[in-house]
């Protein structure tokens, strides 16, 4: 078994091949003189004519001659025990079956001057929905190129390609009616890797036209949003991950055979990873509208219930939901690494605590003013976005990471002290404001770093974002009326 030949030294070894293989070696432009191929398996030679193919064909000779357009609709096998001269187009066109792939066997010479493309993989479906979790469906490998052979014959007019991975589907979730401490989960659907072009035997054989790997797919988006436009009184937690895209097709050779030379003497194309899917999650108090969101960062989550009667403890603020965005990966590829995802995370203000009471002003019954109530925390927000994919030339480029978060909530305003009846020498003294909101403390943004291992690095994402604050306290209480005096010691 001798080793891929690449230009500089392959053309003068077929020469002579190409004139004794087959009395069809001349068969590409002359082959409309020849019976049409039918499925199954014949004695003789048969040439094709454009249309639709799929399935098992047998023969001593196939010719697919130029200017043929063959539509490939599902998986295809073509077996010779002479020649196969493929100098037509064999390719998928809307109507294949996703992941269509293409065998090419030969006990004698499989010449491509033509185009042989294998079908793309299948689409991850989308996947909308308001129960959690929202999944969406993972797109699937690419279709293959396999080609065994004796003798195989790339000729610069060639092209061999295997097909692109599906897409991921996007998922996106709509919270209508959020639950106390409920977890919410939007994931986009993972992306499938480009197809394989499989050489895996030979006794010769010279690449000299071009090889194009398929990509893979891109990565799911996943959003998850509420246009809830209540109160919520309770927080939750929201959750987007993006789907990983899909990683780049493979050049399969026998033991011994190198695809690195290949690659980089430029006969090998294509190969680019698949970005990875976005992530977007919005915590509560941002409104979607029409599949866009807006954010409204001064609305509160909840307001504390006021202390309305002497006595009676007011109500601490709500604290924030949590959101997290976590996005896909760029795949890895031949050509170019994929993008790693964006990712984008938006939490909301703490919720203001509620007034403390005012002091009763009795002689009989003296209950003090109440403290007004803490304000509600913060959310708490982490957007991560995707790692570029790695590739033998170019990384891909680090995804970019934003958060946008509210401040803690304001405390209440504590309660009113009284004057006593029939005492000017003593009076309840006035409450204090209640604290202000926290900010929460793992607010967290990251770009994604460039993929590697290349000749040339991708960049790293950028990171970038609005910090929480802690919440202002609440005013202390005051005496009514405006009264202004020394209080003495209340019996």
């Amino acid at each position: 078994m001798s080793p891929v030949k690449t230009p500089a030294r392959a053309w003068v070894l077929f020469a002579a091949a190409l004139m004794v293989a087959s009395p069809l070696a001349g068969a590409a432009t002359a082959g409309l003189s020849l019976p049409t191929c039918q499925p199954g398996r014949h004695e003789g030679s048969c040439a094709f004519a454009s249309g639709p193919v799929w399935g098992w064909y047998a023969y001593d000779s196939i010719v697919i001659p130029q200017g043929v357009d063959l539509i490939l609709v599902d998986h295809l096998v073509l077996e010779t025990r002479s020649l196969l001269d493929l100098a037509g187009a064999l390719r998928p066109d809307a109507s294949s079956v996703p992941g269509a792939s293409i065998e090419l066997t030969s006990t004698g010479l499989i010449r491509v001057s033509g185009i042989l493309e294998a079908a793309p993989g299948f689409e991850g479906r989308d996947v909308s929905g308001g129960v959690t979790p929202v999944v969406g469906m993972p797109g699937e490998r690419g279709g293959s190129v396999s080609i065994v052979a004796a003798t195989l014959l790339l000729e610069p007019t060639g092209l061999i390609a295997s097909g692109r991975g599906g897409n991921g589907g996007e998922a996106r979730l709509r919270v209508a009616d959020p639950r106390e401490g409920d977890l919410y989960e939007a994931v986009g659907g993972p992306a499938g890797r480009g197809g394989d072009v499989r050489i895996p035997y030979f006794t010769q054989v010279s690449i000299l036209g071009a090889i194009r790997l398929g990509d893979g797919g891109t990565g799911g988006s996943a959003l998850q949003y509420s246009d809830f436009t209540g109160t919520w009184n309770d927080r939750h937690v929201a959750v987007a991950v993006g789907g990983a895209g899909g990683d780049h097709g493979s050049l399969v050779l026998p033991p011994g055979n190198d695809p690195a030379a290949l690659i980089l003497a430029g006969l090998v194309r294509g190969g680019v990873g698949g970005d990875g899917g976005e992530a977007r999650a919005y915590g509560p108090a941002w409104r979607g509208e029409g599949g866009l969101v807006e954010a409204d960062r001064s609305v509160p989550l909840c307001r504390g219930e006021n202390a309305t009667e002497p006595g009676a403890i007011p109500g601490a603020g709500c604290d924030a939901g949590a959101a997290y965005a976590w996005a896909g990966a760029g795949g890895h590829g031949i050509e170019a690494g994929g993008a790693g995802g964006a990712a984008e995370a938006a939490t909301a203000t703490g919720g203001r605590g509620g007034n403390g009471a005012t002091a009763l002003s009795t002689q009989d019954r003296r209950v003090p003013a109440t403290d007004g109530a803490r304000g509600g925390d913060a959310g708490s927000a982490q957007a991560v976005a995707g790692a570029g994919g790695a590739a033998v030339f170019t990384g891909g480029a680090g995804g970019s990471a934003a958060i946008w978060m509210g401040r803690g909530g304001d405390g209440g305003r504590g309660g009113h002290g009284a004057f006593v009846e029939g005492d000017a020498s003593s009076c309840l003294r006035p409450a204090n404001g209640g604290p202000g909101g926290r900010p929460r403390g793992d607010a967290y943004a990251a770009g994604g770093n460039g993929g590697g291992f290349g000749l040339l690095g991708g960049n790293g994402g950028d990171a970038f974002g609005i910090l929480p604050s802690e919440g202002g306290g609440g005013a202390g209480g005051g005496y009514p009326y405006g009264w202004s005096w020394t209080c003495g010691p209340v019996p």
